[in-house]
Formats: structure tokens, C-alpha cells, sequence
């Protein structure tokens, strides 16, 4: 069994897990909290390009390894923030890979939709 070398997590991202909140209205409201601060390594793979209504879109595929955790599933998304803590990019949550079948290493596989239309 080889070591995970921990200096290959070099980008830091947030889980993000969908909750449901009363506002003051007393409506439920739906919106999307940290749920847990994690050490990546980045590996994109690659982009799409679509067009919707003057707008070119593209699907970037990106794969991201971390130490394994269990609590992690395909309902919650990726999110990188800079250091002003505002979100940088979001990422849907597609798939999640055990590495080695060992609960060591995971490969969480995301895409993320980039809009540079009118």
C-alpha cells in the first residue's frame, strides 16, 4: 500500500449540500451551505461547446481526487471560492469513484457549465 502524499492536494474546495430554510415569511426556501472544506487536486478533462439563445456555452469536465469521505454523495456540488471567499466556480457533482477500493483516495467526477454569451 503507497502513502497518499498530501502535498498533491493543493486546491482548496467546498462541498456544498442543499438545505431547506424557513425565511421570515415562514416560506421554505432551498439554497446551497458549506458542508464541508476539502483539499483537492484539480484535473480537468475536457469542455463541450453548445449554443442556447445567442450564447455560447461550454461543459467543462473536470475530475478532482481527494482523501476519501464517505459522506460525500451525487446530491451535494463543488465549489471553489477566492481568498475574498466569493465563489469562483461551481461544480455539479456527477459521479464518485472509491480510488483502489482501499477508503483512501476518492475521484469525485464534476462538470461545470461556463456561459460567455450576450
Amino acid at each position: 500500500m503507497r502513502p497518499t502524499r498530501p502535498g498533491k492536494y493543493r486546491h482548496v474546495v467546498y462541498v456544498q449540500n442543499r438545505e431547506s430554510t424557513r425565511n421570515p415569511d415562514g416560506q421554505w426556501t432551498e439554497s446551497w451551505v458549506d458542508f464541508k472544506k476539502k483539499f483537492a487536486d484539480k484535473n480537468p478533462l475536457k469542455a463541450s461547446e453548445y449554443f442556447e439563445a445567442k450564447a455560447v456555452n461550454a461543459i467543462q469536465t473536470v475530475n478532482w481526487k481527494m482523501r476519501y469521505d464517505g459522506s460525500v454523495d451525487e446530491a451535494m456540488r463543488i465549489v471553489e471560492k477566492d481568498k475574498q471567499d466569493n465563489i469562483k466556480q461551481v461544480y455539479e457533482i456527477q459521479g464518485i469513484l472509491d480510488m483502489e477500493g482501499l477508503n483512501r483516495e476518492m475521484e469525485v467526477i464534476t462538470e461545470a457549465v461556463v456561459s460567455s454569451g450576450s
